[in-house]
C-alpha cells in the first residue's frame, strides 16, 4: 500500500509541476530543479472490525528552486497544497489531510499524511486463501 500511495503523490506533483524532477529517498549527484522530494515518514497499518484495514501514511515534500528565494516558494504553498489535495494512482483516488508548509534554509517543506479507505481482502484472495487451506489439509493427511 506504501508504494502505490507514494506513487499517487508522485503522480499527483507530475501532473501539477510537468517540468520538474521528482526524487524519491535517493538523489544522485546532479540534481535537476526545480525538483521535489517525496519521503516516507511513517507507514501505520490499522486493524478495523472485521477484515477492513486502514492504511495512513505520513510523507514529506521537499520543494527546491534555483532561486531559493523564500517569496518563490510562498506563492508555490497553495499549488502545491491543491496537487496534493486528491491525488491518483491505478485509478484509486487518496485525499491528504494534515498539510502543514514550512520554509527553512532557502528549502520548502510539506508535511501531511495520505489516508486511504478502508478495505478488505478482495474476494479472489480470499478464494485463494481457501484454496491454499485445503491443499495444507491434504498434505497433512
Amino acid at each position: 500500500m506504501v508504494s502505490t500511495g507514494m506513487k499517487a503523490l508522485t503522480a499527483g506533483l507530475k501532473k501539477a509541476y510537468p517540468k520538474a524532477t521528482i526524487y524519491g529517498e535517493e538523489i544522485g549527484k546532479d540534481m535537476k530543479y526545480p525538483a521535489f522530494i517525496v519521503r516516507l515518514i511513517v507507514d501505520t497499518l490499522k486493524k478495523e472490525l472485521g477484515k477492513r484495514r486502514r492504511n495512513d501514511i505520513e510523507f514529506q515534500v521537499v520543494y527546491i528552486t534555483d532561486t531559493h528565494k523564500n517569496a518563490d516558494y510562498q506563492e508555490e504553498i497553495p499549488k502545491i497544497y491543491m496537487a496534493l489535495e486528491v491525488v491518483e494512482y491505478g485509478g484509486i483516488k487518496y485525499r491528504t489531510k494534515y498539510l502543514t508548509a514550512k520554509i527553512e534554509n532557502r528549502t520548502l517543506y510539506i508535511t501531511g499524511e495520505l489516508s486511504t479507505k478502508l478495505y478488505r481482502v478482495p474476494e479472489v484472495q480470499e478464494e485463494i486463501i481457501q484454496e491454499a487451506r485445503q491443499n495444507i489439509k491434504y498434505k497433512k493427511g
